[in-house]
C-alpha cells in the first residue's frame, strides 16, 4: 500500500518495512543499492520514480546537490526568522560603525546574542559575504 508522508515521499510497506517508492524502482530496475549510497533524484521532486531521474550518490553528493540548488532554507526562508536580509545588511552597517549589538538588538526586538551570531559570522553568512564582498569593491 502506498501512503503520502507529510515530507512528500511516497511511501509503502515492502518486505515487512516501510520503503520510500524511487528507491524500490531503483532496485527493480538495477539490484540493490550498495551500503553507503543513496538514490539521489536530479529533479529535484521526491515523489519520481523515473528511472531517468535518478542516480546514485553518497550523503555528500545530495548535501552539494541541495547547496548548489539552492534548495536549503537559509535566512529569511526559514519559518522562524525574525529578520529579513535588508535587516542583516542595516545590522552589518551598524556594526561596521561601532553600535553594540544590545542597541541593534532592541530596534528589530531580537535577542542580542542574535546580533552578536551575526557580528561572529554565525548565521545569516550568505548575507555576510555579500556585504564583504560590496564593502572590498567600494574600496
Amino acid at each position: 500500500m502506498v501512503n503520502f508522508q507529510p515530507d512528500f515521499w511516497s511511501v509503502f510497506s515492502w518486505k515487512k518495512q516501510d520503503t520510500k517508492v524511487h528507491r524500490v524502482v531503483w532496485e527493480n530496475k538495477n539490484g540493490l543499492i550498495p551500503d553507503g549510497l543513496f538514490v539521489l533524484h536530479s529533479c529535484d521532486n521526491p515523489e519520481c520514480c523515473n528511472l531517468d531521474h535518478l542516480r546514485l550518490g553518497t550523503h555528500a553528493d545530495n548535501m552539494r546537490d541541495r547547496n548548489i540548488r539552492n534548495r536549503t532554507a537559509r535566512g529569511s526562508r526559514i519559518g522562524r526568522a525574525k529578520l529579513i536580509e535588508k535587516d542583516v545588511f542595516e545590522i552589518l552597517d551598524r556594526l561596521a560603525k561601532g553600535e553594540s549589538c544590545t542597541s541593534i538588538a532592541r530596534q528589530y526586538a531580537v535577542n542580542p546574542k542574535a546580533i552578536n551570531n551575526i557580528k561572529l559570522g554565525k548565521t545569516w553568512k550568505h548575507v555576510i559575504e555579500i556585504w564583504t564582498a560590496n564593502i572590498l569593491l567600494a574600496a
